[in-house]
């Protein structure tokens, strides 16, 4: 044997179908014959067996590498035979279901109702909880609020509590503030009105956003000098500018001030406002001009959003902004006293910090019921398979005696399940891709820009994926293991024919139970949904809602106006419309009760008491024209409202409503007495006390709120306000017109009646919400357990054609075959029912912070909703009834 050419490569030429084996019997032969050798050249038999192997141990190493190799193939070969099998089951299943081309439309079509609406839901959770701003720092992004006694949940901060935040050592990497603001922006002589938040001009930087072109905002812009440029976003860039490169570097007027363009933000950047779309962002002018506004702590204006440092939880970041509170508190305790802070993560803050506290309820409400209404359709489903696996009991038989095994059976029959799934998992998507667009179109009673942006992305398809693979799998696991469970013996002898069997009829009127179960629970939320939405609409807010119009005008966006030409602009618009035929009363208003933005003002005392402590208390405000109270409302019930007579060169007065009479002069009466503004130093007298109404949500606790007069605290931003005999958008063009008349360059914008501000704003967009989707579900659920009802009961009739049959032939009337048949449907509804209202007893508690003026438990619904089910119940039974009563018994006895 040579010593230059290993001895075991001479023999892998013989290696057969077994390496590892050839290669043993190879080495083994090799060892000894090489023993031998050693031996006769004088080598004790030990040194030479040892001798041996160490020449050889190159073919122990390959002997090892041919092992795994051999294993990995092996492997492989099992995986493929796997995968062979797999595609065979696919095959088999789809050629089944072909042939079943009703059954399994019906199955996909309730599986794509089913997972569809699951879907649409997790959209729009998605959109408001999980989906991130398109900025890599997404994680670690942080929104702030400020609380207090006067709000309704978290609102704005003011600039110097934002600076003595932001200098909180080791918290955050950077804290930005804004706010939204409207304003006129011109280019080659043609103005328009848009929506820009105003900003420190960190606020990119802090988001790690960049420019699609130019550059963004610098943390230098407005610090030191006075604002001159502004950053476009991309969607307004391509709309207003048709994409032209060349807008940077040039210069638009934006209120009458020229600013050049410096860049135009990255593409998908709408902004941080909730659900308005940025046109563009202004830096903030901190410069000693700016004024002392930005220096005052009573002026919360503020939104708030930063990036945490590394390593920095939610937890520690409030634990120091908690702190960083209370000592804010100690050091201004005129501003800052019982004034607390929220952090939490920016997914949480949407679609704004202020109303965002009831969205995870709401999406949890939702997503139970979109989750129950899944489990109907999975009945029902479940119900349809199980009634093929009985009518495909010889087959399966057959297949058994000819040596399948129970776990290819059970394969077979999840294999036709999965692939009902995906297609209905298909359809659901297409049936979401639509419904969001639809949902996508909604605009809130606002002129604001505002978006839902609820498209499909990634979560979309990974939680549709998983809801049809949990859907065929509960779907299809009863129907497969009763299938597959049967024995064969027991079908072959009876020739193959399907007989009644007792618990296969005990397993469909289960599913049917909870079916019922089931929708009584989502009719029973969607019945309380809409309660609640018909006793918001009804119920008494303190002011009219019928026949009014309002619409905004802000002088602000027209250049020229000064408080002289701008008070003898609104009084000639005011008093050409109350001229307008079916006008019974006209007035002004800065705010609109349930608008979407409020004002309110520190009120101090002008002599102690015990009621107002000496750092005062926050109080809503609104500033109103003549006739307001007899517009709009609410009543006077002492005292007189404003007159021509209370304008600047009279003393200060106010109206103020009975809540912040009794906080303010409890047991006294309130005409005559006077309080101060804290951030003027004003003084007011009360000439009036209004009813107590309702102004920020549905259902509030009484609040105190004053008015004061427009006359004497001139405002350019107005709402004017009608009360008409008819229609009031019939007025709509004549206003209109007058404005235009008085100066085409002043636009008239959001302009609607009260009851479309009402149901279509935030006051009622919630529940109005729940009340759709509510509504949806309990349509789906109930023709899903109708659907159920009726398949099992037609099941049972086709089971029981003979008995049916001897009954009749024995002398049975019609009747009693009719009631026999639909008591079997309404002792299923009735259990189901029964359980279902039990559930529904517990379940709704969890809404009751959702609904207005209705107890979560309210009996009127729960019995609508029970003797709707009945009815439905009893519909469903009686169609395959009426089928079961017109049977001939000559051809049922000879049919079996």
């Amino acid at each position: 044997m040579s010593r230059t050419t290993p001895p075991w490569r001479r023999y892998l030429r013989f290696w057969g179908p077994n390496p590892a084996a050839d290669i043993d019997d190879e080495l083994g032969f090799h060892i000894t014959e090489r023993t031998e050798e050693l031996i006769a050249r004088g080598l004790t038999p030990s040194e030479a067996r040892a001798a041996a192997e160490r020449e050889l141990g190159d073919i122990v190493r390959v002997k090892s590498t041919v092992r795994a190799l051999d294993a990995a193939h092996n492997h492989r070969q099992g995986l493929i035979e796997r995968l062979e099998d797999l595609a065979r089951d696919v095959r088999y299943a789809a050629r089944a279901l072909i042939k079943a081309r009703t059954l399994s439309l019906v199955v996909i079509v309730t599986l794509a109702l089913g997972i569809g609406v699951n879907s649409i839901i997790f959209s729009i959770i998605n959109a408001y909880l999980f989906r991130p701003l398109p900025t890599p720092y997404a994680g670690r992004l942080a929104v702030m609020g400020t609380t207090d006694q006067l709000a309704i949940g978290p609102h704005e901060m003011s600039y110097p509590d934002y600076m003595d935040y932001r200098a909180i050592p080791g918290v955050f990497d950077d804290l930005a503030a804004y706010y939204n603001n409207t304003a006129s922006l011109s280019s080659d002589g043609h103005p328009e009105r848009v929506w820009v938040d105003v900003t420190t001009g960190n606020l990119f930087s802090a988001l790690g956003i960049g420019a699609a072109l130019g550059r963004t905002l610098l943390p230098t812009d407005g610090v030191t000098a006075k604002p001159s440029v502004i950053v476009l976003s991309y969607a307004y860039w391509k709309r207003r500018f048709n994409g032209d490169r060349r807008i940077v570097g040039d210069t638009i007027r934006v209120d009458g001030q020229v600013l050049t363009v410096v860049g135009v933000a990255r593409e998908g950047f709408r902004g941080v406002s909730g659900m308005i779309q940025v046109d563009g962002w202004l830096p903030l002018d901190v410069t000693p001009a700016a004024g002392n506004w930005i220096e005052r702590r009573d002026q919360g204006n503020f939104n708030i959003i930063g990036r945490l440092k590394s390593g920095v939880s939610f937890s520690q970041a409030r634990a120091a902004v908690k702190l960083r509170a209370k000592q804010l508190a100690s050091a201004y305790p005129k501003t800052n006293k019982d004034v607390d802070v929220v952090l939490v993560t920016e997914p949480r803050s949407r679609p704004v910090l202020t109303i965002s506290g009831p969205i995870p309820l709401m999406a949890i409400v939702m997503g139970a019921l979109a989750g129950l209404v899944l489990l109907v359709a999975c009945a029902n489903v479940a119900s349809l398979l199980l009634a093929r696996a009985t009518s495909r009991q010889r087959e399966i038989a057959v297949r058994a005696a000819l040596g399948a095994s129970r776990w290819r059976l059970v394969r077979q029959s999840l294999a036709e399940s999965l692939l009902l799934a995906g297609a209905g998992a298909g359809c659901a998507l297409a049936l979401a891709r639509w419904a969001t667009s639809k949902l996508g179109d909604i605009r809130p009673a606002t002129d604001a820009p505002v978006f839902f942006d609820f498209s499909l992305d990634w979560r979309v398809f990974a939680f549709t994926l998983g809801a049809a693979l949990v859907t065929a799998f509960i779907a299809g696991i009863f129907p497969a293991l009763r299938g597959a469970t049967t024995a064969p013996q027991s079908v072959l002898a009876g020739g193959g024919r399907s007989n009644t069997d007792r618990r296969q009829h005990r397993l469909r009127g289960g599913l049917v139970v909870a079916q019922v179960a089931v929708s009584t629970i989502v009719l029973i939320a969607a019945g309380l949904f809409a309660r609640s939405m018909r006793h918001a609409l009804e119920m008494d807010l303190g002011f009219r809602t019928e026949h009014v119009l309002t619409s905004a005008i802000d002088l602000t966006l027209t250049p020229g106006y000064d408080s002289i030409r701008g008070k003898a602009f609104y009084r000639d618009v005011v008093e050409q419309v109350r001229r307008l035929p079916g006008v019974l009363s006209v007035t002004m208003a800065s705010r609109i009760p349930f608008g979407y933005g409020s004002s309110s003002r520190r009120v101090l005392a002008t002599q102690r008491t015990a009621s107002i402590p000496n750092e005062g208390l926050r109080i809503f405000v609104n500033t109103v024209g003549l006739d307001y109270f007899r517009t709009l409302g609410p009543s006077i019930v002492h005292g007189r409202t404003f007159e021509a007579t209370d304008d600047e060169n009279a003393p200060t007065v106010a109206v103020v409503n009975e809540a912040m009479a009794k906080r303010l002069w409890p047991d006294e009466e309130a005409l005559g007495k006077r309080f101060r503004l804290a951030e003027t130093g004003e003084e007011l007298q009360v000439i009036g006390v209004s009813r107590t109404a309702q102004y920020m949500s549905v259902g509030e606790e009484p609040r105190p709120f004053f008015y004061i007069s427009w006359s004497q605290h001139y405002r350019p931003d107005m709402m004017v306000q009608l009360h008409t005999t008819g229609d009031p958008l019939a007025l709509a063009q004549p206003l209109r017109e007058i404005v235009r008349a008085r100066d085409s360059n002043v636009p008239v914008f959001d302009l609607r009646t009260m009851s479309e501000h009402l149901r279509g704003g935030r006051a009622l967009f919630i529940v109005r919400m729940g009340a759709i989707f509510g509504a949806a579900f309990g349509l789906l659920a109930l023709t899903l357990a109708a659907v159920g009802v009726y398949g099992v009961v037609s099941y049972s009739v086709s089971s029981r054609t003979r008995e049916i049959g001897i009954r009749m032939a024995l002398g049975a009337r019609m009747g009693a075959v009719l009631r026999m048949v639909v008591r079997q449907g309404i002792i299923l509804c009735a259990i189901g029912v029964a359980v279902g209202i039990v559930g529904a007893a517990g379940i709704t508690r969890l809404m009751s912070s959702l609904l207005y003026d209705v107890n979560p438990t309210d009996p009127t619904t729960f019995a609508v909703v029970a003797a709707a089910l009945g009815l439905v119940a009893f519909v469903a039974s009686f169609i395959p009834a009426r089928r079961a009563a017109k049977v001939d018994p000559s051809t049922a006895l000879r049919a079996d």
